[in-house]
């Protein structure tokens, strides 16, 4: 008896541990699996600015109305929103209905997006907010949000720039859809996404937006123009915008990855801070911890870039495969923003970790390429 009442009690024991243990599940879809918008989509899941339906699903290929964009790309922005924002005379919608002032859906949200220049409505006095909004309308807000609250974000497109492949004739669109296209705004649409078609050609800006669409397309946004990471630290906690990324000093190199099969990728020209920078930042440390959009960990020594899941950092020859142990020069670990000259693709999110050296003579272990990172803990 007693040998069944310490079993039990062990038992009580464990799964207290366990649930104190466990952290929050990160957001997850079952119709978003394998998507070409998945990674967008968790993103903006995971940080609130999106949900989904009661029965779980996402609806990645379903429309928006005009009233949920703007709520999204409000929350996207960061933007205070509170009652007092409706009714404003500045505001010039009358086809909003009645507001229940307990809610700050639709009215305010809308109100936000028209005090900060986002929309000017599809007339002077009207809003149309159960309208389907259209891709040429979503890039228009995005584009103007990026250029009235986070000036510079997005270049201006140079005169003989024609490597574009969308239409630019809508005269209230146009501009906006070529500075978007031009600026990678667009580089993660998918021409199709139920005959996959990657890419931008035969993607029509007049057909309405889906969620996924709509998803991938703030998730560029946040990654441009808002606070898309933090660090803690001994130093406390401070919150970066890709600008303030960059503005810290960088380093450039070669890297990349096999995995379990023995696949491998890479290398390729990878840049962003390096890893020594960012715990200097902290206040100093001996791990760093990285944390991923959907919540995922990885604590790595910051001398040996070890891990307890992983283990010991091996090099492997590119073309052999082989463990090697000599390389040109140091291998060094970076918050990378950049591949190749370019923004990072979609998938990869606007960070990941990546391991480089001055010369494409080695790879490292895929596992230990953490992406979509939102957050390093220096301890």
């Amino acid at each position: 008896m007693k040998t069944r009442t310490l079993l039990v009690t062990l038992l009580l024991a464990a799964l207290v541990v366990f649930a104190v243990a466990v952290p929050a599940l990160a957001a997850w879809f079952p119709d978003t699996d394998g998507h070409p918008y998945e990674a967008s989509i968790l993103t903006l899941a995971d940080r609130e600015i999106i949900g989904g339906y009661t029965n779980g699903n996402f609806g990645p290929d379903d429309p928006v109305i005009r009233q949920q964009f703007a709520k999204m790309i409000v929350l996207t922005l960061d933007l205070p929103v509170t009652e007092s924002d409706w009714p404003n005379p500045a505001v010039p919608f009358v086809d909003l209905d009645s507001d229940d002032l307990t809610k700050l859906y639709p009215h305010e949200y809308v109100a936000v997006c028209a005090l900060n220049n986002i929309t000017r409505g599809t007339d002077a006095t009207h809003f149309s907010p159960l309208r389907k909004i259209t891709r040429q309308q979503v890039i228009t807000m995005v584009v103007r949000a990026a250029d009235n609250l986070t000036p510079g974000t997005l270049t201006a497109v140079p005169a003989g720039w024609n490597d574009g492949v969308l239409n630019y004739s809508d005269p209230d669109h146009g501009a906006n859809i070529r500075k978007a296209e031009y600026n990678g705004l667009l580089d993660g649409i998918w021409a199709s996404t139920t005959i996959p078609t990657p890419g931008l050609a035969g993607w029509d800006t007049t057909k309405n937006a889906t969620r996924g669409e709509v998803a991938e397309i703030l998730a560029q946004l946040l990654y441009r123009a808002g606070a898309i990471f933090t660090l803690t630290g001994p130093a406390g906690a401070q919150e970066f915008t890709m600008d303030e990324i960059q503005a810290l000093p960088a380093l450039e190199g070669y890297g990349g990855w096999k995995n379990q099969l023995g696949n491998v990728t890479g290398p390729r020209f990878w840049k962003g801070v390096p890893i020594d920078t960012l715990v200097n930042l902290a206040g100093g440390g001996t791990t760093v911890t990285v944390t991923a959009s959907d919540g995922y960990e990885l604590e790595f020594d910051v001398n040996t870039y070890a891990d307890p899941k992983y283990g010991a950092l091996e090099m492997y020859d590119p073309v052999t495969k082989e463990v090697i142990t000599d390389i040109d020069g140091e291998l060094t670990m970076i918050l990378a923003y950049a591949v190749d000259g370019a923004p990072l693709p979609s998938d990869d999110g606007a960070l990941r970790i990546a391991f480089i050296s001055p010369s494409a003579d080695q790879l490292t272990y895929s596992g230990k390429w953490v992406s979509q990172i939102a957050g390093l803990k220096v301890e």
